[in-house]
């Protein structure tokens, strides 16, 4: 088993490799050509699938791949599962928590992500000094969560409108 899975691992990274766009290219100006080099700006927002941007979430599985691009960006960084078909990556510069980063994640899951092409509603991080992939948020939170943006959603509201009604109570 451990074999097949390991060839399936490569050529799967062989037949679809890694792409990595600017967030702002493929959001504001539509789809660009990729990056091919490793010379990713530190404090950008980078979107990872494969060539094909199908399925491509698979990607962040690529031995190798989040070590990479953690090097070039010279940092740890948040992964936002965006759909089965990408991530989002973002700098962990220490402004944004990982809480803050599911919300918005669960608000576009909820409102602009086909139901069978959500990923996951968990926020994850790559620790490049310790070369791990990080689960950091709860799932028992994320459930919390669930039922808020459900009754939200209810009174046709949105999660930051909500979010501000809370904060003024």
């Amino acid at each position: 088993m451990e074999d097949v899975y390991e060839q399936a691992l490569r050529n799967t990274e062989r037949l679809l490799p890694p792409k990595i766009q600017k967030f702002e290219d493929v959001w504001l100006l539509g789809e660009d050509e990729g990056m091919k080099s490793k010379k990713l700006e530190p404090n950008t927002m980078y979107i990872l699938s494969n060539e094909v941007s199908l399925h491509g979430a698979t990607a962040m599985l690529y031995p190798g791949l989040l070590q990479d691009i953690g090097k070039a960006t010279r940092g740890s960084f948040f992964i936002l599962p965006s759909s089965v078909h990408e991530t989002i990556l973002i700098r962990d510069n220490g402004e944004i928590s990982a809480e803050e980063f599911q919300r918005m994640v669960m608000e576009v899951n909820r409102t602009k992500v086909s139901p069978d092409e959500v990923l996951s509603d968990e926020v994850y991080r790559y620790d490049y000094r310790e070369r791990k992939l990080i689960m950091e948020t709860d799932p028992a939170q994320t459930k919390e969560y669930i039922e808020q943006l459900a009754a939200v959603h209810e009174r046709g509201d949105s999660m930051e409108e909500a979010d501000s009604e809370e904060l003024e109570r």
